[in-house]
């Protein structure tokens, strides 16, 4: 990692983001102190190790997908049946057609090690409900061998199983999708789907961060109206304070990282100073974080656009003169 950031001429470095796994921590916190003591990290690091938020959710959903282990090994194996040879999808093919549907895309079989593949697995099984019903009529073997190899054929009640977990399911991979993207920046959305499964959530059981901060459409009106929503008054306030004190705590160091410092360049330097006798930098630190907070202040109090279609870069590209 550290010879991909010497050969892209990275010398200043924000974040890594790495899969939520124990095996990562000790390669990024060796990393770490490679990069500060090259006075290479942003704020000392305090968020150099940003754990991957997709790889978090596949996680979760890994976990959930244990309540119908049997229902989905039953589906799975009635799938892989159907695909097994050629004279197999044949019938079930005929069976598809007697049934008259409309819906013409073949079944799915999922690598059972990858949840997205196992939705998408369940979302076309869920379309053969009555081809399977039928299947299991026309082909005894469908029946003595998934009965002998498997967990027997798919019943009534795991399809019923599927499909009340399906739109749950949908969240979870609507959101990896749209978090795992690699042309558009992601960091400012992130916040959007977690809350967003949150709420799904809660009505679908009842019916039966700082990057956000610098999305002009957000600000961080959103991320104040999202905690007091979803959290009791104590946790508001906590996280509130949190939040306000990072952003803050960014905005210092980025206007210190301009400070116009004279002197010899070798001798004073604003981050991990060598010499500072008269206190020149913490001098700058005050007085440059006032500005920082008049500049902070003025952006957060102006109106929100409304531009659902916005590039947050390009504006920022824009609007940072």
């Amino acid at each position: 990692m550290e010879m991909c950031l010497n050969s892209w001429g990275l010398n200043r470095v924000l974040s890594l983001t790495v899969d939520n796994a124990s095996s990562n921590d000790v390669g990024v916190k060796r990393l770490k102190r490679r990069l500060l003591s090259r006075n290479s990290l942003f704020m000392s690091g305090n968020h150099f190790h940003m754990r991957c938020c997709a790889h978090i959710l596949n996680l979760v959903v890994k976990e959930g997908l244990k309540d119908i282990d049997g229902s989905a090994g039953r589906i799975r194996h009635g799938v892989w049946y159907a695909r097994s040879s050629p004279a197999r999808l044949a019938k079930f093919k005929a069976c598809i057609d007697e049934e008259s549907m409309d819906y013409k895309g073949l079944v799915w079989l999922d690598v059972e090690t990858r949840w997205n593949s196992t939705y998408s697995m369940l979302v076309s099984a869920s379309k053969y409900e009555r081809t399977f019903k039928e299947l299991s009529f026309r082909d005894k073997k469908h029946v003595s061998e998934l009965t002998k190899k498997g967990k027997g054929v798919p019943t009534e009640e795991d399809l019923k199983h599927i499909n009340l977990i399906i739109p749950f399911l949908k969240l979870f991979y609507d959101a990896t999708v749209h978090i795992s993207g690699s042309s558009y920046l992601t960091s400012n959305i992130y916040m959007f789907e977690i809350m967003g499964i949150g709420k799904s959530i809660v009505d679908m059981c009842a019916s039966e961060d700082e990057h956000l901060l610098f999305d002009p459409r957000c600000k961080i009106r959103l991320a104040d109206w999202m905690v007091r929503r979803y959290y009791n008054k104590d946790d508001d306030d906590a996280l509130k304070a949190n939040l306000e004190s990072s952003l803050k705590s960014i905005y210092e160091e980025y206007c210190v990282g301009f400070m116009p410092l004279q002197g010899n360049s070798d001798e004073v330097q604003v981050f991990g100073c060598v010499s500072d006798p008269y206190g020149t930098v913490e001098f700058y630190l005050s007085e440059g974080c006032d500005n920082a907070d008049n500049e902070l202040t003025t952006y957060l109090g102006e109106k929100l656009e409304h531009n659902m279609e916005i590039n947050v870069l390009e504006w920022w590209k824009v609007n940072s003169g």
